[in-house]
């Protein structure tokens, strides 16, 4: 993707931007220390360009790089553009990990489930039985069709013991994961 070079878009990805974390052009002036919010507007309407020595700050209160402000990327981060690119992850995905890293204890302890999982020897096995367990209605919906009470009563048996199976892999993995977290403890505390 090449730079954008029309003022007026660029404008428009910092207005997107802008809005996203201040309520106002005012607030944003203020944020910025400058005087006049006039100011904002121009650049955003692409009347004025971005003093190039004011494109850190503006990035770094948007939350945003500047391969993003001037259409190099469509995603705010190149970071979160690099993950997508390497794992196949979406954009929320990538986000809502990163949004859990740097939060409160318990919601970061959801991103630690996520490494434990992937980083689990089991994890491929846990995937696929959550995979098999997701395509019973396509069996049940089968027996149903069929009217045949055994064949039914058979899979209600298999997504039994796969949601045991799934459930005892994400058990163990998660026990796995505290005794980990403890052994760290232990090393820290001597």
């Amino acid at each position: 993707m090449e730079y954008l070079t029309d003022i007026t878009e660029i404008g428009k990805r910092l207005q997107k931007r802008r809005k996203m974390f201040f309520k106002s052009q005012d607030e944003f002036a203020e944020a910025l220390q400058i005087a006049d919010r006039k100011t904002v507007g121009n650049w955003e309407t692409g009347t004025v360009s971005i003093p190039i020595n004011r494109l850190a700050d503006i990035c770094k209160l948007l939350d945003c790089d500047m391969d993003y402000l001037f259409g190099k990327i469509d995603i705010p981060k190149n970071s979160t553009c690099n993950v997508m690119e390497e794992t196949g992850l979406s954009q929320t995905a990538v986000e809502k990990i990163i949004a859990w890293k740097n939060t409160d204890d318990y919601h970061r302890f959801w991103g630690d489930i996520i490494s434990a999982i992937i980083e689990s020897e089991n994890a491929e096995s846990l995937l696929s039985y959550i995979d098999q367990i997701n395509g019973f209605s396509k069996w049940e919906a089968r027996a149903a069709n069929e009217n045949n009470a055994n064949l039914a009563l058979d899979m209600i048996d298999l997504q039994t013991s796969r949601l045991w199976y799934a459930s005892k892999i994400f058990t163990d993995i998660i026990e796995d994961m505290s005794h980990k977290e403890r052994m760290k403890e232990i090393e820290k505390n001597g």
